[in-house]
């Protein structure tokens, strides 16, 4: 059984009409990091299991979720896990809730955000994230087979 889990956040088919509106690439930007996520995961998924989370509502297609444990709510999910490490759609929003929500069930500790695997809303900065002491940022480097903070951004 894996001891590390990569948890990938909201990958959601279409974005909430109200996004959709204010960010009319919204949905295109979203496709194309989904492609490259997915990419990335089955780099990832020998050595970690792969946990999706949307809220209920429908992954993108872009996602292919066959070999991966699918649960509605983050807090559904199982808490045997070393580490959590948490990804996907939208960097400092629906991760950082996501995290939030998971650290009622387990430690603090046991919880990253992984940068480079997380895409940021359009109108946000990822400087914001670090004005808080939330959660570690990590990067995964596939030459490392792993998740690293040595290349994620810091203080």
């Amino acid at each position: 059984m894996a001891t590390e889990c990569l948890v990938v956040c909201d990958a959601w088919k279409e974005p909430l009409p109200h996004d959709a509106q204010d960010f009319p690439h919204l949905a295109d930007e979203t496709k194309a990091f989904g492609v490259y996520l997915n990419q990335t995961l089955k780099l990832i998924r020998s050595r970690f299991d792969i946990i999706h989370v949307a809220d209920g509502r429908e992954i993108m297609e872009e996602m292919d979720t066959t070999q991966d444990k699918i649960f509605p709510f983050i807090q559904d999910i199982p808490t045997h896990y070393d580490k959590y490490y948490l990804c996907g759609f939208h960097l400092g929003r629906c991760t950082h809730g996501k995290a939030m929500t998971l650290a009622k069930l387990v430690t603090h500790n046991q919880i990253g955000i992984v940068f480079n695997l997380s895409l940021l809303f359009p109108c946000d900065d990822y400087n914001k994230m670090r004005e808080r002491d939330w959660f570690t940022l990590y990067n995964y480097v596939h030459g490392l087979q792993g998740f690293t903070t040595d290349c994620a951004p810091k203080k």
